[in-house]
């Protein structure tokens, strides 16, 4: 009995341990997959702040050519 018993709880422990490792797997899987979302919204951002900064820039430029214009011309009463 004791023998059968000590089987019983080997099994258990086996399918346990089985099941554990499958979680790993599953988490690892899980893990890599956000990784790659991680790294996709990264690449992202530095883009999206890449060209936001981009257009500041011009933006300042064009406003600096405009207060330019207007401090050569100021008799015009045009603007850009």
């Amino acid at each position: 009995m004791f023998l059968i018993s000590c089987r019983r709880e080997r099994d258990n422990s086996e399918a346990e341990r089985a099941q554990h490792l499958k979680q790993i797997h599953e988490l690892q899987e899980l893990l890599r997959e956000k990784e790659s979302q991680f790294l996709a919204l990264e690449e992202q951002v530095f883009f999206a702040s890449y060209f936001c900064s981009t257009f500041y820039v011009v933006y300042v430029m064009s406003l600096c050519l405009h207060c330019h214009y207007i401090s050569i011309f100021p008799q015009t009463g045009h603007s850009l």
